[in-house]
């Protein structure tokens, strides 16, 4: 595993050229600099209405006014802080090899700076042995701070036990390798408004191994082992069924509007969100 300074530099660079796709829906929160559900007063000129008691006289649109004789007011773009609820998977799959613990590290670093970068209400929670374990970007930026390894057999990570505030940005970092039905977790990622995303670090180890001949088959969750004979056919059935787990994940991603990107290894972060998040619109330039 990589010197967690090093992750921490890196993932802040990258912040500086890509951020979380906040600025393709509108928001509510705190007053900010994105855009906004409602009127605000922003320099972005929205609509006009007509004048209301207890309106700022200074927003009063003159030249309108003389036109219509009744007094009309110019609304300006609203500009809010939005929420942002950052869940983590920390199951052992997540660190299967020091590259694969390095871009879940990676993502995030990435996903913490990106959100105080937009002065966005941050939460962050890490599922961990079964609990969910609340993180502060002061404890995530210490020095001395790592993400914690999993000690017991996994459980799926479950967003329906966060806090997700409503009409918040939920962002999930999960290899999404579990048994269990798709929607049963993006489900809570929409819910209450919500908008969500899923960022699922892959390592070729798990995608495309070389297994071959006799092998001493470890899982890395349940950590029970396995001895099994792996011949081309046998590997061949690996393969689609893995390919069909992440088909499974896409479509049912695609179903409920979540935006999912598949984050290899073994790159350079920037490169790597390239891949799929900037295209699946996970992650945008900032302008």
């Amino acid at each position: 595993m990589a010197d967690p300074k090093l992750l921490r530099s890196e993932a802040r660079n990258c912040a500086s050229h890509l951020r979380l796709a906040l600025s393709r829906r509108e928001w509510r929160g705190t007053v900010g600099h994105l855009a906004g559900a409602g009127s605000g007063s922003s320099i972005d000129f929205q609509d006009h209405r007509p004048y209301l008691p207890g309106d700022d006289p200074r927003h009063i649109d003159w030249a309108a006014t003389a036109r219509t004789d009744q007094a009309i007011m110019k609304l300006y773009r609203e500009e809010v802080s939005p929420r942002v609820d950052l869940l983590v998977d920390a199951s052992a799959s997540m660190m299967l090899t020091p590259e694969k613990t390095d871009t879940t590290s990676l993502l995030l670093f990435f996903c913490v700076e990106s959100a105080l970068a937009l002065s966005a209400s941050l939460k962050t929670h890490l599922f961990l042995d079964g609990t969910l374990e609340p993180l502060t970007p002061e404890q995530i930026f210490h020095p001395d701070w790592e993400l914690p390894a999993a000690s017991g057999e996994a459980l799926v990570p479950d967003p329906h036990q966060a806090p997700l505030r409503p009409g918040s940005l939920r962002v999930l970092i999960s290899d999404t390798l579990f048994a269990v039905d798709p929607k049963q977790v993006l489900r809570s990622l929409v819910r209450e408004g919500g908008r969500g995303m899923l960022l699922a670090p892959v390592d070729p180890a798990e995608e495309q191994p070389d297994w071959s001949g006799n092998m001493r088959l470890i899982d890395q969750e349940t950590h029970r082992i396995r001895r099994q004979r792996v011949t081309p056919d046998v590997l061949r059935r690996y393969k689609d069924a893995y390919q069909r787990h992440v088909t499974g994940w896409r479509e049912a991603s695609w179903s409920m509007d979540v935006s999912m990107a598949r984050v290899p290894t073994g790159l350079p972060l920037v490169d790597a969100l390239q891949t799929e998040a900037l295209p699946h619109g996970v992650v945008e330039p900032w302008a």
